[in-house]
């Protein structure tokens, strides 16, 4: 199908283009492009019943247009937050509201510069970044510095921006109501921005905090030395991110204040011809339309702006960044942050943008990175040398751009593939030989297409701002007519994959090992300029460029893949009204199915989830890593198996809650089963070999030690094992994890499957029946006894926080992390609905002082955020920064906190009742919003089942609270009862992950009085690769800290188990009432 895009004269210049749609798409869409030149595509999304309203303008006025239609029903709404996650900022949505539709649907706007990172001036690296950070703080029209925070926030609304090399995207999230509000005030960003040096200057600390989180981040460190190796002069040349001394301290130095280079740029390249723009929301097309047109089109051409145009700028035309450079084709020794052991091959290759109807490196990437039978990484595994393969191009500038594509083999070997990588490198070479002999396959490109081609017939509804953000990046790189499906494989050209593939050659690429202590031999080590990464560089081994193409039996090609569904008819549903929630339909000892058919999504696709609950699952800390390794293995022996499942639009995965293991299987229904019964066979006849256990075992050592590097991971898994009696963190996980062998762990799957029963969730296009006899057959195949006496549900717990304020301080476990994360932490009472919904208006009313405070006017870090707690039925409260170890300690962080909510109690008992309306308006419009895909109604729903509440209609009950707090009443809980904390009753637990930073460190001694500095020997040695497993894992227990000027009322703990056996747990409590 297409849909016309005729543009209108008014206004605008003529057009005349068509979009290819899915035959399914029942959005409306018209291209514009305004008198000024600016583009823009609209998006109607006819859904929703509309009559008159009066959308918020923004500015206290009203304008005609459409209206809310009120509807108590609600059937199938929403309310996705996962159990016991953080709320991130901004993401609880708040508008006013008289009336409300359970249609409405949040709106979305995605507003593109096609300038990025490759436009910074050689004087000031990061300057696009900081521009994307200071456009939006005030304008002619709204000064006030942060108006668009204000105004979204206010009304449930979000804002990001993210900066590429070639483009720069701006994205907000707002009710429908308040579309007009935020799109005139985003508009006027764009038209006057104020550019204030003092906004300029703050909002360098923010830019520099995000580059302090980047520095542990190995793809960002390797994809900046690479930056630094480009050919002088070329736009790849630079330091996209940007940090306090290349936008603030070389800028001063050289005599030209920041704002100068802010104006300058923002002056050239945010012209309404180099913008385009994305919007959705409910409004007709002609609505959208006119409100497009009046406020985008004063935005200034380039035309108007030549006069702050730089006279002496010339069009150079640039190469690939690599052309004729002799450090690309090198052997490049790099030191890791995470632990790691991989071997990457990168090419320069010509760029691709113009490809479009044939796509060759997507061609490429599927056919070096396929994982089934006789592929690349089917023969490296099954000679044990490595665990896993990716390859291709991505989406991101730094892999593909207007000068070239950057083409990655990337491998992660084992230790038998670390001793043998030249064996790894010829077998990549022969079976890139092997791909250039025999030349590109047509039936695969067609398989390929046919693949994509279902995906996007059948593909399901997405929010509006993923939506539309969606559409504005694909049209950077392709024309209008294909911004809905992408790039789809229209066009075989043989010639053309073939070319690109005899590119592909051990001469043109270049080599990185990245490996912990791969440096400790090499004699020229070089550090690079911004994030200090350590490197060397080496000739490629001559037996490397010598690997010549040759006859092998190693390899084959793809055979074509089974998984692809070609029955896409709808199930008849049983005759009655549908249910509203799952249904249990099968009830047993061993087996209990909740069943709800799909009536609202009609798509040719299923979920089918299943709870294994054993009682000797999370009995202790050696059963949770036994079944860590259990999926793993798993994942490794199903990986050749099921490959092709992935490619045909079918998901799988084997993850762990703190009760079982859980088995999801998702997609289209016809093959669905399939599926199934290739996971159910391998789970059911599970063999593991002893190299595969060690390699696993291995790997798993490394993903234990790269998620507790993280500081805010470290900082969460904290506080939940200090709260729950079966919560392993990883740091105590790889502690054990050497002491675990092949017969303990088979002897722990065989005990598991012994004594074991199911909660199951099936929905979609499935029939009750089929579900039934599927759960039955599962039951048959795994030995369920169904006449065995029924087990207990699991009893999730948690422990009471003594009255006090109670501190956990560690030191971060990566040495190169500046920034610390301190959560400061407010237990209340067992949960129940009232208390959660009292807890989100706090969280609501407390999310913008919170952001305009901590983070803006008292600078303490990029990251903050207010959350409302439900840990295992018990409620809490909690504020979180992340700030910088060189500029705060973590005793002033948390004084700052606990002032801050002291400032808050003065905010709330002067708020207006209004204000507060607003706030209890907003979240019931958020908890109104509908489903837009199974997934979403599913995930509500397993939710409710996985915890064990089984409360379906919480949305409901949530809604009814809701609308029956009073201001008074919220004021008088808030202030007195939460925030003011005078009644003696107060629980506090902080939760601080201490930086390497000179102010963080100061202020601290472990408890056995030594200090440390920013040069500790015992935190280098972290990092280092030892032979001896048992040595090297006591490198990363938790070193416990205290300030040196303590307080006396102040508990900090040193011992986390010891504390824990001193604490009262709570009875098991559901929050369903």
């Amino acid at each position: 199908m297409s849909s016309s895009l005729n543009g209108t004269t008014g206004g605008h210049k003529q057009t005349d283009r068509q979009l290819l749609k899915s035959k399914i798409d029942k959005l409306d869409y018209k291209y514009v492009v305004l008198g000024n030149g600016l583009k823009a595509l609209l998006v109607s999304d006819p859904t929703y019943t509309a009559i008159k309203d009066t959308p918020d303008t923004g500015d206290g006025s009203e304008s005609s247009g459409l209206s809310d239609n009120s509807d108590s029903d609600l059937t199938d709404v929403s309310s996705c937050d996962e159990k016991d996650e953080p709320i991130e900022p901004n993401l609880i949505r708040r508008s006013k509201r008289r009336r409300t539709n359970n249609n409405e649907k949040l709106a979305g706007i995605a507003i593109v510069v096609g300038t990025g990172s490759f436009a910074d001036p050689k004087e000031i690296h990061g300057l696009a970044h900081l521009c994307e950070h200071v456009i939006t703080m005030g304008s002619e029209e709204f000064p006030e510095e942060n108006s668009l925070d204000d105004y979204l926030t206010s009304r449930g609304g979000y804002q990001n921006a993210h900066t590429e090399y070639e483009y720069t995207m701006y994205e907000v999230e707002v009710h429908r109501k308040h579309f007009y509000g935020a799109l005139k005030r985003l508009a006027h960003c764009f038209i006057h921005p104020l550019l204030r040096s003092e906004s300029i200057d703050r909002e360098i600390k923010p830019v520099d905090t995000e580059f302090v989180s980047a520095l542990n981040d190995d793809d960002v460190r390797l994809e900046q030395i690479y930056n630094g190796l480009a050919n002088e002069g070329h736009p790849f040349h630079t330091f996209p991110w940007g940090n306090a001394l290349s936008l603030k301290t070389i800028p001063e130095q050289n005599g030209t204040p920041t704002q100068k280079y802010v104006k300058d740029f923002i002056g050239k390249h945010y012209t309404s011809d180099n913008i385009h723009i994305v919007i959705q929301s409910q409004e007709p097309i002609a609505t959208l339309e006119g409100w497009v047109t009046e406020l985008f089109t004063p935005v200034k051409s380039s035309a108007t702006n030549n006069e702050i145009k730089d006279s002496k700028q010339v069009d150079i035309k640039f190469g690939k960044p690599f052309d004729n450079n002799p450090n690309f084709n090198k052997l490049y020794f790099v030191e890791p942050i995470n632990e790691t052991d991989q071997i990457s091959l990168y090419w320069c290759l010509p760029p691709v943008a113009k490809h479009y109807m044939t796509s060759p490196l997507h061609y490429l990437g599927n056919i070096v990175g396929h994982e089934g039978k006789g592929s690349l990484i089917s023969c490296l595994r099954k000679e044990n040398l490595a665990l896993e393969l990716v390859s291709g191009i991505d989406e991101s500038g730094f892999s593909s751009n207007k000068y070239s594509s950057v083409f990655q083999i990337g491998i992660k070997l084992t230790d038998l593939g670390n001793k043998n990588i030249d064996k790894v490198v010829e077998y990549v070479f022969e079976y890139i030989n092997l791909l250039q002999r025999v030349g590109p396959q047509e039936w695969f490109f067609d398989e390929m297409k046919r693949m994509e081609r279902n995906a996007f017939d059948w593909q399901e509804e997405q929010p509006a701002l993923n939506y539309v953000k969606k559409l504005a990046g694909s049209w950077n790189h392709l024309p209008i007519e294909y911004v809905l499906c992408g790039n789809k494989y229209f066009e075989y050209d043989k010639e053309l994959i073939q070319s690109y593939l005899n590119l592909l050659t051990p001469n043109t690429a270049s080599f990185v090992r990245l490996r912990t202590n791969i440096l400790k031999d090499q004699k020229d080590v070089r550090t690079e300029k911004w994030f200090g990464t350590k490197y060397s560089v080496n000739e490629v081994p001559p037996k490397w460029l010598s690997f010549k193409s040759y006859a092998t039996n190693h390899f084959q090609f793809p055979t074509p893949n089974p998984f692809i569904a070609t029955d896409f008819e709808m199930k008849e549903l049983s005759a009655g009204t549908p249910p509203l929630y799952p249904t249990k339909v099968l009830n047993n000892k061993r087996a209990k199915l909740w069943y709800k058919p799909d009536n609202k999504f009609k798509r040719p696709k299923a979920i089918i989830k299943l709870h294994l609950i054993s009682p000797y699952f999370a009995d202790s800390v050696e059963s949770a890593i036994k079944m860590d390794l259990f999926v793993e293995i798993l994942n490794q022996s199903l990986s050749e198996e099921v490959y092709d499942a992935s490619l045909a639009g079918l998901y799988w995965s084997l993850s762990q809650t703190i009760a079982g293991l859980v088995l999801t299987v998702r997609g289209f229904n016809h093959k669905l089963n399939v599926l199934l019964n290739c996971i159910l066979n391998k789970m059911i006849g599970f063999e593991v070999e002893d190299k595969v256990f060690h390699d696993v075992k291995k790997h798993l050592s490394k993903e234990y030690h790269n998620s507790f590097i993280d500081a805010n991971n470290l900082n969460q898994s904290l506080r939940l094992t200090i709260l729950n009696q079966r919560f392993f963190n990883s740091v105590d996980r790889r502690d054990v994890l050497n002491s675990i062998d092949k017969q303990s762990l088979k002897a722990f799957v065989s005990k598991y499957f012994s004594n074991f029963y199911i909660d199951a969730l099936i929905q979609g296009n499935l029939t009750q029946e089929e579900s039934i006899v599927l759960i039955s057959e599962i039951e048959k195949r795994l030995g369920l006894d169904t006449k065995s006496d029924e087990l207990e549900e699991p009893k999730l717990t948690t422990a009471q926080i003594p009255v006090g304020d109670g501190f956990c301080r560690v030191v971060s476990l990566s040495p190169t992390n500046r920034n610390s994360a301190i959560t400061n932490y407010y237990q209340l009472l067992p949960a129940n609905i009232r208390l959660q919904c009292m807890l989100s208006v706090l969280s609501s009313v407390t999310e913008e002082p919170c952001f305009n405070i901590l983070r803006t006017k008292e600078g303490l870090g990029y990251y903050v955020s207010a959350t409302e707690y439900d840990t295992y039925g018990i409620s809490g409260f909690g504020l979180t920064v992340v700030s910088s170890g060189n500029e705060f300690d973590c005793t002033f962080v948390d004084q700052r906190i606990e002032n801050f909510i002291q400032q808050m109690v003065e905010i709330i008992t002067n708020m207006d009742s209004q204000k507060f309306k607003d706030h209890i308006n907003s979240i019931i419009t958020a908890k109104k919003v509908p489903d837009l895909k199974l997934n979403d109604e599913f995930t509500r729903n397993w939710n409710e089942i996985s915890s064990f509440n089984y409360c379906f209609d919480r949305i409901q009950k949530e809604i009814k609270c809701l609308e029956k707090i009073t201001f008074n009443e919220f004021k008088e809980w808030s202030c007195n009862e939460i925030l003011r904390n005078n009644s003696g009753t107060k629980r506090k637990l902080s939760i601080q992950i201490v930086g390497y930073g000179k102010k963080s460190l100061a202020e601290c001694l472990t408890f056995d009085g030594k200090t440390l500095d920013l040069k500790s020997d015992s935190n280098e040695e972290q990092s280092v690769e030892v032979d001896d497993s048992e040595q090297r894992f006591k490198k990363f227990r938790l070193t416990y800290l205290k300030p040196k000027n303590i307080d006396e009322k102040h508990n900090f703990i040193n011992d986390i188990v010891k504390y824990k056996k001193g604490l009262t747990v709570y009875p098991v409590h559901k929050v369903v009432e």
